[in-house]
């Protein structure tokens, strides 16, 4: 479970976990862990935002797919021979 707090430092992100530690037919003690994943959920919402422009938005004709002034014929099944039917 992640948790966002309000440390000196800031407003940080934390996961914790809880291990019991057993002693035989007894449970007197657990371990708790905890460690700041702030980085790690800075770097998922950055993932999350060049995902979300690398989608493909509908045209204004309403078709989910713009067509681009490029186009593509593909000579066999290997990259080494396709060709562009346009200059560049």
């Amino acid at each position: 479970m992640a948790v966002l707090l309000d440390v000196p430092a800031g407003s940080r992100w934390f996961q914790g976990r809880v291990a019991p530690i057993a002693d035989p037919g007894r449970l007197e003690k657990f371990c708790l862990l905890v460690r700041d994943i702030t980085e790690q959920k800075a770097a998922e919402k950055a993932r999350d935002q060049a995902e979300e422009q690398l989608r493909i938005k509908p045209c204004t004709t309403g078709s989910p797919v713009c067509r681009t002034a490029c186009s593509f014929t593909i000579g066999s099944s290997t990259p080494s021979t396709w060709r562009s039917d346009t200059k560049s």
